[in-house]
């Protein structure tokens, strides 16, 4: 059985999708079922059912594909085994997973949630993935934010016309500290302690997927020992998109102000031509 190569760990909205969607191109990159596993942070963030359902869906639908394809039996046997609900978010379903891994190519998975693991399971993911590189997409904190809120509007059903539930809905977010992916002030010095940057950790600014798409790609395949690859088709497609919502005034100002440590720290971290790529 297997484990990864490579994780990229958010953050959320900071273009992790689009990232995935290219590196999933790449003839030397395999990835699994789905996009995020949330294997290190379910367990931890009360949403290992949720999160168990939603893994039931993909695997369900997998499962319908490759029946229909007549696809080998031991894809079918590897979709069942992976299906098990019992056994889901355990050590030996999570190296079952990867197990399915072509020779000559590395795995990756991507979870953004993984950023904001607290220490003691940060070691535990460490030390059950030792040898496995991070990658980790940085933006602007309050950009980054007023995304996540966006999301979690268009998520919860609200009528993005409708400024009373707007702003019921943004009370709620703050207080549940739906702006926690921004925090990279707490982050960031918690994976800088525990991976080398270069070596087994990879910082990219967001703004460069529109600048520089192809240049970003490049410092990934560097960092991950790849060959460059040119037959990327998403470079220039922008991928999960958040849909516009306005932002109450008070709201605007609040995450302003929260963020204004966590910006001072990127600057303080990184090099200035980095921070002006952020986004």
């Amino acid at each position: 059985m297997g484990l990864p190569d490579f994780i990229c760990i958010g953050a959320q909205k900071a273009g992790t999708s689009w990232l995935y969607a290219n590196l999933a191109q790449h003839p030397e990159i395999w990835t699994p079922f789905t996009k995020e596993l949330h294997y290190f942070d379910a367990p931890v963030t009360g949403t290992l059912a949720a999160f168990r359902r939603r893994h039931v869906a993909k695997l369900a639908e997998a499962m319908k594909g490759a029946v229909a394809n007549r696809a080998p039996a031991g894809r079918i046997a590897y979709l069942r085994g992976l299906s098990d609900e019992a056994a889901m978010f355990t050590p030996d379903w999570y190296r079952l997973i990867f197990s399915r891994k072509p020779p000559g190519k590395i795995a990756g998975e991507f979870t953004p949630r993984y950023s904001t693991l607290p220490e003691k399971t940060l070691d535990e993911m460490i030390a059950f993935v030792p040898h496995a590189k991070m990658i980790y997409l940085i933006r602007d904190p309050v950009a980054r934010a007023r995304s996540s809120f966006r999301m979690a509007v268009r998520h919860g059903g609200v009528d993005p016309a409708d400024p009373v539930r707007i702003d019921a809905f943004a009370r709620n977010w703050d207080a549940k500290r739906g702006w926690l992916g921004s925090q990279y002030a707490d982050f960031i010095p918690r994976w800088d302690a525990r991976r080398v940057e270069g070596e087994t950790l990879l910082y990219l600014p967001f703004g460069a997927i529109k600048t520089r798409p192809v240049l970003l790609l490049r410092e990934v395949e560097t960092f991950l020992g790849l060959r460059p690859y040119a037959g990327y088709g998403k470079i220039r497609r922008k991928v999960n998109r958040t849909a516009g919502v306005p932002l109450p005034d008070w709201f605007e100002d609040r995450l302003k102000d929260r963020m204004e440590r966590h910006r001072a720290f990127l600057a303080s971290r990184f090099p200035a031509d980095f921070v002006a790529e952020i986004g």
